[in-house]
């Protein structure tokens, strides 16, 4: 069945993925997709009554890649310019977020991910998606316009390792002194997230657990799932609510959050 439906924006921003995904594609083996246009092609028959959007694309490039082609000329070639920040590419459809599993990326640099062969800046480090690496699935992704038939098939983290990269980032940042660094978006994905069954969430969640490269992520999100969403009244729970305000009932996305994510943490102590 259909889920809700796709914002004009988000029409945009896929296309500007799809642009940067036939500029890279010589290293396609090492892209998977992140984000929140990976949680809405896992969750695309949920339907919660509030319009799929963002304004961007996140994609995680995975270590070691080749030197051929080079990030920096390929993108810059299909139109996009490099923006304020290591990692965002721009074009005239929208903004590509090219990001490395800070635990996974080359030595060096603070916040721009140091791929030999590569320009400075063309990707920038974020803890918290090492989990995409862990775990993801092809998928076949396609325009979300009729006069583009364009389609690739393409790595997508798994919902749990979404999970995770949303719960890390939620978590990180509300112990930020900067608190406009949160964003209510970011809460309500965890809630479309939450969607999913329980006992798929759960066997992802035990697979990030125990590998290596994820398992430190995992477990710091699995502490911000009980730390943030674990009662109608926790911040994420709240946030999510916020969210919806103006089209949906806030109370009943909080109730729903929280039930939800209890049902995940028992799932996994029982695991």
């Amino acid at each position: 069945m259909p889920g809700d439906v796709s914002d004009p924006v988000l029409v945009e921003a896929r296309r500007a993925l799809l642009d940067a995904l036939e500029a890279l594609s010589g290293h396609l083996d090492h892209i998977v997709l992140v984000g929140a246009q990976a949680v809405y092609l896992h969750t695309d028959d949920v339907t919660l009554g509030v319009a799929l959007f963002t304004k961007d694309a996140d994609v995680a490039l995975i270590p070691p890649l080749g030197e051929e082609p080079n990030i920096e000329k390929a993108m810059r070639h299909a139109g996009f310019s490099l923006g304020s920040q290591p990692g965002i590419w721009l074009d005239e459809n929208g903004q590509v977020d090219l990001l490395v599993p800070e635990g996974l990326a080359p030595a060096g640099g603070r916040r721009a991910a140091r791929l030999e062969g590569h320009g400075k800046g063309v990707a920038r480090k974020v803890l918290g998606l090492e989990g995409a690496a862990v775990d993801n699935e092809f998928r076949v992704l396609g325009t979300l316009e009729p006069s583009d038939s364009r389609t690739v098939r393409m790595r997508v983290a798994s919902p749990a390792a979404l999970l995770v990269a949303k719960l890390y980032k939620l978590g990180e940042r509300q112990e930020e002194p900067r608190a406009d660094r949160l964003s209510d978006k970011d809460a309500f994905d965890v809630y479309r997230l939450l969607q999913l069954p329980a006992a798929d969430l759960t066997r992802g969640m035990r697979k990030l657990l125990v590998d290596d490269r994820s398992a430190e992520v995992a477990e710091a999100a699995r502490g911000f799932l009980d730390r943030l969403f674990s009662t109608p009244d926790e911040l994420g729970c709240v946030m999510a609510g916020r969210y919806v305000e103006g089209v949906a009932d806030p109370e009943t996305v909080r109730r729903s959050a929280a039930s939800l994510a209890q049902e995940l943490l028992r799932s996994l102590i029982e695991a």
